[in-house]
């Protein structure tokens, strides 16, 4: 979704009046590039969601600040959890995050608090 510099969600490029299609060609590409079906960017942050939460048992206000959703419950709406043998797949995926993402992610837990 983007939004104007008032908040304002826009569908068209205010300077060229074309749609917005970027992300959804980056993403096209990349399917393409490791030759898996292509998935949408709505699929993927549901996954992401989906795998900090069950996976990584991240709290929903966390998962839900790393979305930038208002509210917990649309969070709650978007995860889906992950069972059977469709678990067993996700454990074989690495998931890193960047160290400067891990840094601030423990002060907001606050780790490294030793004082």
């Amino acid at each position: 979704m983007w939004k104007d510099k008032n908040g304002k969600v826009v569908k068209k490029h205010p300077n060229y009046g074309q749609r917005y299609t970027a992300r959804k060609k980056f993403l096209k590409g990349l399917c393409k590039k490791a030759g898996v079906k292509e998935i949408s960017f709505h699929a993927l942050r549901r996954f992401f969601a989906s795998l900090l939460a069950d996976k990584h048992k991240e709290s929903m206000p966390t998962i839900q600040k790393l979305l930038g959703h208002a509210s917990v419950n649309t969070t709650e709406r978007y995860v889906q959890r992950i069972h059977g043998d469709t678990r067993a797949a996700v454990a074989k995926i690495k998931f890193e995050i960047p160290i400067s993402t891990q840094i601030s992610t423990q002060k907001e837990k606050g780790a490294g608090n030793d004082a």
